[in-house]
């Protein structure tokens, strides 16, 4: 259990450095070109990192 935890904790403190790595500041955005909110990446991440730490949404997990 603990390592599920660690894991999912761990999927969000690296979906929040990427999202806060690759967030424009609206100051500095160009016009005419379409950036990702933080949010909108901080989601992206959050599941395309969940899908390669657990593949197996329907499996059963057992510990001893």
């Amino acid at each position: 259990m603990y390592r599920l935890i660690a894991a999912g904790l761990s999927v969000v403190l690296i979906g929040t450095f990427f999202s806060l790595v690759s967030f424009v500041p609206s100051s500095q955005q160009e016009d005419n070109v379409y950036y990702f909110g933080f949010f909108e990446t901080f989601y992206n991440r959050i599941y395309l990192l969940s899908t390669g730490i657990f593949p197996f949404r329907n499996t059963i997990i057992c510990s001893n």
